[in-house]
This record gives C-alpha cells, structure tokens and sequence, in this order.
C-alpha cells in the first residue's frame, strides 16, 4: 500500500494504491492465471484531514506522450551526434527478440536496423500469490514460441501491469518495439 499526500489550505488528498488479487472464472477447462489489479483511489479530506469529503478514483495517467516525444524530436533537432547516434546503431544480436507493440506478440528483431526502446524489469510472482502452481506465468520458451509469435498472442495471457503500461507507452510515443 502506498499513499501519497496533497495539501491544499485545510483540504488535503491521500492517494492509495491497493493491490488487489483475482482469479477469473474459468470457462472452460483450462485452468485462469491468477490477475494482479492495481486499484487506485484518492480520499478527499476537510478540516485537516478530520472530514472526509469523498472518494474518487486515482487517475494514475501520471505522464503526456505528447510531451515525451516533444523532447525526443527537440533533443534529435538541436543536440549534437552524441544524442542523435542513437545505442541500437550497434549489432543485435543473432536470435535477438522483442515485443511488437503494433502486433501485440514476440517476434525477432528486424535484420536492418530500427528503433526500440528498453524496459528493466524483474519478473516475478504477482502479489497475492503464494507458489508458483496458483499461477501460470508468462515466460518464453520452446514451449510457447510459436504461440506467442503469432498476433495478438499476448493478450491471452496474464501480464504485470507495469508491462502492459510500457507496451502502452512504446505504442504511444510511436515505437513499435520494446
């Protein structure tokens, strides 16, 4: 749980974020991966924060695409060689994969050269989950290559949040890889 305080004269906002944990209805046979939901909420106070005024949901949109890639053309515009020559100038390597934010799978990274941005992220066991059986994790391999080589393959599936946001965003700022 994390909150974060807003001050406004004797009205203040406390920002909760509440992990929630939720297994779908199975419709079939198969067996439904556990969901980590991330339900924002903002409590609205009065009186210094002995009133409570209201409740509302916490629109965790925090940042414009717009903006982002006003900084990326100002910067490609007026900076010199050592913004523009960008680190994917380099060699992939052989067998060298990434997520198609156009197409929504995996797919090798295109021979020529072309722009993709980059995610640091840990993978790990959603919140909520206490072994590895309550959930069937998104993890590539000779088992699910095909699959998640085909269109749209990853919205069949369970992802972290903070992935599906960085698929999002890539998508957004007008870059197909990630």
């Amino acid at each position: 749980m994390k909150t974060e305080g807003l001050e406004n004269g004797d009205k203040q906002s406390f920002r909760l974020i509440l992990p929630v944990c939720a297994k779908p209805q199975a419709t079939g046979t198969s067996e439904m991966p556990f969901q980590t939901l991330l339900v924002g909420l903002e409590f609205h106070y009065v009186h210094c924060g002995y009133e409570l005024e209201g409740i509302t949901r916490w629109d965790r949109s925090l940042l414009d695409p717009s903006i982002v890639k006003k900084f990326i053309e100002n910067c490609r515009e007026h900076h010199g060689s050592h913004c523009n020559e960008p680190l994917w100038a380099a060699k992939i390597p052989q067998f060298f994969r990434v997520i198609d934010t156009k197409n929504w799978c995996i797919q090798l990274a295109p021979e020529e050269r072309f722009e993709y941005l980059a995610l640091s992220f840990v993978w790990g066991v959603p919140l909520g989950i206490h072994s590895q059986t309550d959930i069937k994790l998104l993890q590539l391999d000779t088992a699910t290559l095909t699959e998640l080589e085909q269109m749209d393959s990853l919205h069949k599936y369970s992802i972290p949040e903070v992935i599906l946001n960085a698929i999002n965003f890539c998508a957004d700022l007008g870059y197909q890889y990630l």
